[in-house]
């Protein structure tokens, strides 16, 4: 996955675990074009399993890491890091999770928003898109702020509703 506005590609460390949650490991974005390597790969996952494979806009669904990444599925997740800290970018911590909690939960939408006629349309490969966290409404984000880890200097990965502030 890519953020079309940061252009780095969504990854994850798993020699870098978070010691504040049950399980769960640093997911972050790089700006490296590494291309399909184990930790770059997720799969979608569907939450409701009524009707077909396809997923759909509007559905809710998890992104699940590949089986040779790690012994067990990890789940991307959102959460804050403690009850006083969120991550720097001040949004919720992206992190991925052995658990299929809730808060694993997300919701592909157009880029047009929730008012789309996409909506209910299979989602297309390569299609510019929102994902939202379906606990908290916040989208899948990140910010250029550094995070070192074992591959070098990437990026936090949260989940932040990005507005336009103008005067009315």
């Amino acid at each position: 996955m890519m953020n079309k506005i940061t252009n780095s590609f969504l990854v994850f460390d798993m020699g870098d675990k978070i010691t504040s949650s049950d399980e769960a490991y640093a997911c972050t974005t790089t700006k490296n074009e590494i291309g399909p390597v184990g930790r770059s790969i997720l799969s979608v996952q569907k939450v409701d399993s009524e009707g077909d494979e396809v997923v759909r806009y509007g559905e809710n669904v998890r992104f699940v890491t590949n089986p040779y990444i790690f012994s067990k599925p990890l789940y991307l997740m959102s959460t804050q890091i403690t009850p006083q800290t969120y991550a720097s970018s001040q949004g919720t911590k992206g992190l991925l999770k052995s658990k299929p909690v809730y808060n694993t939960v997300w919701r592909i939408i157009p880029i047009e928003g929730n008012a789309s006629p996409l909506i209910g349309q299979p989602v297309q490969a390569n299609s510019m898109l929102i994902i939202e966290h379906c606990a908290t409404r916040e989208f899948l984000a990140n910010d250029l702020i550094n995070y070192g880890n074992d591959f070098g200097v990437e990026f936090e990965v949260s989940a932040k509703k990005y507005t336009v502030r103008q005067k009315a």
